[in-house]
């Protein structure tokens, strides 16, 4: 073996092994039959190593122009992890399968410096009406109880915080993310690098009416939120969940963490004893569920819906756009978020 780890520590293009342990035998293998025979050079190479070949021939330059992908155009989705196979089509909740976009030019304070954008509209159906019950959830029907990631543990509130399924129906403004020409002003933003334009949206926009009917309370660590400070309660079977703002951080909070390790068993009961609720407050749950997710972004001014854009990729080939969505959530029929696979797209008749 210890001829083995020193041949090992060679320079990684030639390294000799001994037959024996090519054939998987070892040290305390001999004794049980292995033969050994002589050394065996494995020979020297470096292809496929060396990131920097000089053989290899880069592809040519790859761009498209912005005015090829405007028009509106209809598509629909794989669904790759499909009970049926993955060439099945996805489907919203309302069994539509089609996505709709509709993009169009518009054109820059400079020259060279046109953009694209427009809306993108998911499923079938109207859009949500206008709120009018900020004590409500919204949209009016949702229960986002029945999202797989929904905690309905009693005692905590839901930790999940990534993006929610698109509401069917409602136009999402599609936008280039990036402003290239902040970057330099001789840039031909008409151009599509590599063929693929990348474009974003807000998936809670949707939110941004409810949002702005919120009234803003501090919540506890400096900032605010659409629901105060406290401890949240999630009910099972039952519309109304609770916040409850009690006086442990008076009673706990005058000791450190050292003494809170030293109190005795009596000593900590008699503490917890004096813990009281001096708030409590019924909820509609999916009103919480939003609040406590930061579905709205609160100020000391206001509320809006706000949050990380979802990507819309696209090439187009022929008469047809194909994309892939990132950072996006889809669910399917029995509420579980789900990849979407590729999106082909046509123009609409």
């Amino acid at each position: 073996m210890k001829k083995l780890i020193t041949r090992l520590r060679e320079p990684w293009d030639r390294i000799v092994l001994p037959t024996a342990v090519l054939l998987g035998c070892t040290g305390f293998g001999l004794a049980s039959g292995c033969q050994t025979e002589p050394d065996r050079n494995l020979g020297v190479t470096n292809r496929g190593q060396d990131v920097s070949r000089d053989d290899a021939e880069p592809t040519d330059p790859i761009s498209g122009a912005v005015e090829d992908f405007a028009g509106q155009w209809i598509g629909t989705a794989e669904d790759p992890l499909a009970l049926d196979g993955p060439d099945d089509t996805y489907r919203f909740p309302s069994g539509s399968s089609v996505i709709r976009i509709e993009l169009e030019l518009s054109g820059g304070e400079r020259p060279l410096s046109e953009s694209i954008g427009g809306r993108i509209i998911f499923g079938g159906g109207d859009p949500p009406a206008p709120p009018t019950d900020p004590d409500a959830g919204y949209p009016v029907g949702v229960d986002y109880r029945k999202l797989s990631y929904f905690n309905q543990d009693p005692l905590t509130a839901t930790n999940y915080r990534g993006p929610l399924p698109p509401q069917e129906g409602f136009a999402f403004s599609l936008r280039q993310p990036l402003d290239r020409s902040l970057f330099n002003d001789q840039l031909d933003t008409r151009v599509v690098p590599d063929g693929v334009l990348t474009l974003g949206y807000d998936p809670l926009t949707v939110l941004d009416p409810w949002c702005r009917l919120q009234t803003p309370v501090p919540d506890g660590q400096g900032g605010f939120s659409c629901v105060g400070d406290g401890s949240y309660h999630y009910t099972d079977g039952d519309a109304n969940c609770s916040r409850t703002l009690d006086n442990s951080e008076e009673v706990f909070g005058a000791l450190s963490i050292e003494e809170l390790q030293a109190l005795s068993p009596e000593e900590q009961q008699a503490l917890e004893e004096r813990v009281m609720i001096v708030e409590r407050e019924e909820l509609d749950c999916n009103r919480l569920y939003l609040c406590v997710t930061d579905r709205c972004q609160c100020t000391e001014s206001g509320c809006r819906g706000s949050g990380p854009d979802a990507t819309l990729s696209l090439r187009r080939t022929g008469d047809t756009l194909s994309g892939v969505f990132s950072d996006a959530a889809f669910e399917n029929a029995r509420h579980r978020n789900i990849p979407l696979g590729r999106v082909i797209f046509t123009r609409a008749e």
